[in-house]
């Protein structure tokens, strides 16, 4: 199998919460980065939109979920056979001097992806991940929360 391209998505984000009881919600603008480094030329990863704005749901006290589309494109024009996995999955908060990793639901195409191998075929095949935030309570002090996704594609035979 060969490795054909990775997208990164870098997330960053801060959000406050002034020590009065009014809560205040704070968007972040999460960036989609792709890196070819790949040899091959027989696939290619899109992502039509680079960066995108998310709100805080004070209510809920988390994030609404991120939809990420992106089009994995057959560079020559015909049918491939591949696979996307999630090589790298990783996302904390630091709230004063104390770090806590937090989980997120990953879903490509409104299924639950645990990071394994999905097998697809196609010319252009269109896909949607939906990063699904855990509760990230506000705070009376400032929270730092940053990730990073990994999308991995690879031409398998099917």
């Amino acid at each position: 199998m060969k490795l054909i391209k990775m997208l990164l998505l870098l997330l960053g984000l801060i959000f406050t919460h002034p020590l009065s009881a009014t809560v205040i919600s704070r968007t972040f603008t999460p960036n989609v980065t792709i890196f070819n480094n790949s040899h091959s030329d027989g696939l290619e990863i899109v992502a039509p939109q680079k960066d995108f704005v998310l709100l805080y749901d004070s209510d809920r006290q988390t994030f609404h979920d991120l939809k990420i589309p992106f089009d994995v494109v057959s560079k020559k024009g015909t049918v491939v056979d591949y696979k996307l996995s999630l090589p790298i999955i990783e996302g904390s908060c630091i709230l004063g001097d104390d770090s806590e990793n937090i989980v997120l639901d990953i879903y490509v195409n409104d299924n639950k992806w645990d990071g394994d191998g999905l097998p697809f075929s196609g010319v252009r095949n269109s896909h949607v991940m939906t990063i699904a935030y855990p509760n990230l309570e506000q705070k009376n002090i400032d929270q730092k929360c940053f990730g990073i996704i990994g999308v991995q594609v690879e031409s398998v035979v099917l």
